[in-house]
């Protein structure tokens, strides 16, 4: 039998392993390393900049939010009555060291103390609680026991209150309106 020889079994038998070139593979893996391992490292880079990004941003949005200290100005015009010249001779006073003012707590330990003087010192301590201290809780501790122990007439909002005071005074006002209706 004579076969015709087929002129592409050369063209479709396999390449042995000898004759591909060691070179040409070896540049091929170190070119796809390399490109691997800048895409890992770009990667952990865009990773590490999107961290730092929102770090930055979280930063910047405490500084804006940051409360300004809060300044409180009370403005009271107090009017005072023209002194006359005496022609007697002054008396001298001797200096005395000036008193500091007492302190909220302070007060607030003297109604205690003062079963008598209470209303008072409890009012007083309310508003320096509210005042100087900025105090809230302090300050409705003070001004409930003042309107629990205070008359009637002082329940009656008056216009130098500050608005915790005038809430409170509603609130126990309208306390005593139910219970009256209830009863």
């Amino acid at each position: 039998m004579n076969e015709i020889p087929d002129p592409l079994d050369a063209l479709l038998r396999p390449i042995s392993p000898s004759s591909s070139s060691p070179v040409w593979k070896g540049a091929l893996l170190a070119r796809t390393s390399r490109t691997l391992r800048w895409r890992r490292r770009g990667r952990r880079l865009s990773i590490a900049a999107g961290l730092a990004a929102c770090y930055a941003a979280g930063l910047f949005s405490m500084l804006l939010l940051q409360a300004e200290p809060r300044v409180v100005v009370h403005e009271k015009i107090v009017y005072r009555p023209a002194e006359t010249k005496s022609e007697t001779q002054p008396q001298r006073e001797t200096p005395t060291t000036p008193e500091r003012p007492l302190t909220a707590l302070a007060l607030e330990w003297q109604a205690a103390e003062n079963p008598d003087r209470s209303v008072e010192l409890y009012r007083r301590a309310g508003d320096r609680y509210f005042d100087a201290e900025n105090d809230l809780v302090s300050a409705v501790r003070c001004y409930k026991r003042f309107l629990s122990e205070c008359k009637a007439e002082e329940l009656q909002i008056d216009p130098n209150d500050n608005w915790l005071l005038v809430t409170l005074k509603n609130a126990r006002l309208e306390e005593r309106r139910r219970a009256n209706t209830n009863s």
